[in-house]
């Protein structure tokens, strides 16, 4: 079986307090510190995921953008006892106080199989949360480029970008705000 390419990636250790970002070559036991309540680094699990924490809290700041919001995709039912939960890279919400998040942003290097489902669960069951997603890519590649064929014509469409666009449209878009 051919690993895909997702763990190619480097993933990265933030540390908020000192700003600095490391990359994390250590064994399972270093990202469970990482995961425990009293430590206050961030684990991502891509170099580009965390380029686009940086630039999401550079527009909407720190206290509003939670990495890894853990969103109920699909209700309890006979097939998911517990349902089915997918963890989209950001959620920036409009204030810290505010209970639903105004923005889903995911973070993408590459299109992995599973994606575009994810994303059609999310338009069925979440049609607030679809309306408001996002996804950034890396860079235009030819499987960018097919991705986003798929979906002319959605409202999907115009929310697909490179980090590069991102920045420039998140500044433009949200930051007067």
């Amino acid at each position: 079986m051919v690993k895909p390419h997702k763990y190619k990636a480097v993933p990265m250790l933030y540390d908020p307090i000192r700003d600095i970002a490391t990359p994390y070559v250590k064994g399972k036991e270093e990202y469970r510190n990482c995961k425990a309540k009293t430590d206050t680094r961030l684990y991502f699990a891509s170099t580009h995921e965390y380029k686009v924490y940086r630039m999401l809290i550079g527009v909407f700041g720190v206290e509003n953008v939670l990495p890894q919001y853990k969103l109920p995709l699909v209700p309890k039912c006979q097939a998911y006892p517990n349902g089915k939960k997918w963890a989209v890279d950001f959620a920036v919400y409009k204030t810290q106080d505010a209970k639903t998040p105004m923005l889903l942003v995911e973070a993408k290097g590459y299109i992995l199989d599973y994606f575009p489902f994810q994303i059609a669960l999310l338009e069925a069951y979440h049609p607030e949360f679809f309306e408001n997603f996002y996804v950034l890519f890396e860079k235009l590649r030819p499987d960018v480029t097919n991705f986003a064929r798929r979906y002319l014509g959605s409202p999907l469409q115009e929310r697909i970008f490179t980090l590069d666009q991102a920045d420039v449209y998140f500044n433009r878009t949200f930051r007067s705000k």
